[in-house]
């Protein structure tokens, strides 16, 4: 028998605005659409709590980026990384490695 969710349209909600996203981003990070994030939101529809776990990951991840990319640029501003070093090329070699969703070396 499959467990039933507790997790209310409360909670939802609270998931989505701590991550500052949008109804549609959301969604994309449950790989669900709009509308079955509003009705999750308006409680015509119950988050499982893979979905939630889901969530929370994907949202973990792209905070780390955000993070990684910015720790990137000031490395870039104080000169601690130039586009032309071997030592940023491998840098920025792993780091595409690591995370795909980075695009590019700062300029």
């Amino acid at each position: 028998m499959k467990k039933k969710s507790n997790i209310t349209r409360e909670h939802v909600i609270a998931l989505r605005k701590a991550a500052n996203l949008t109804q549609a981003e959301a969604a994309e990070m449950i790989l669900e659409s709009t509308a079955s994030w509003v009705a999750m939101e308006k409680g015509r529809r119950i988050m499982s709590e893979a979905q939630m776990e889901l969530f929370k990951v994907r949202v973990a991840r792209r905070r780390m980026s955000e993070e990684l990319k910015r720790t990137i640029v000031r490395a870039a501003g104080l000169g601690l990384l130039t586009a032309d070093s071997p030592e940023s090329r491998a840098f920025f070699a792993n780091v595409a490695a690591l995370c795909p969703q980075l695009s590019g070396s700062p300029k």
